[in-house]
């Protein structure tokens, strides 16, 4: 039951704009919204072994930032970025400049790192699949 409250306090996270200061407050967001997911259905597909559970969540945390990769643009033209300040400042992007559809800095190597961080979660995610029933 808890992953299924907590994907709800993840809906309502969606209900403000996104604004996330370090990669723990992104990645505490991507939990909410699809880490849970990653939690609620691995029992359906035949998970018994907990300790795969935290390869699961690794697995919903890696497609939301991969979404989130994958929408920047579309996001900023909502007003919206979900990348961490911490990372837009270490690549000196400017975020007016993301939500003005022109990024400034090193934005090609942030997504370069942000994407070296969503494969080192789908790493952590492959090691939960052998936990997965074959039928």
């Amino acid at each position: 039951l808890r992953p299924v409250r907590d994907l709800l306090d993840g809906v309502r996270m969606d209900l403000e704009p996104p604004s996330y200061a370090t990669w723990d407050e992104l990645q505490t967001y991507c939990y909410h919204v699809a880490g849970t997911i990653g939690l609620i259905t691995a029992p359906i597909l035949g998970c018994k072994d907990d300790d795969a559970l935290p390869h699961a969540v690794d697995l919903g945390v890696a497609m939301q930032l991969t979404n989130i990769l994958r929408d920047v643009a579309e996001d900023a033209a909502m007003g919206r970025v979900y990348l961490p300040y911490e990372d837009t400042e270490r690549f000196g992007v400017c975020r007016a400049s993301l939500l003005q559809g022109r990024a400034t800095g090193r934005f090609d190597d942030l997504v370069r790192f942000e994407i070296d961080r969503a494969r080192g979660l789908y790493k952590s995610a492959h090691r939960g699949v052998r936990a997965l029933s074959p039928a």
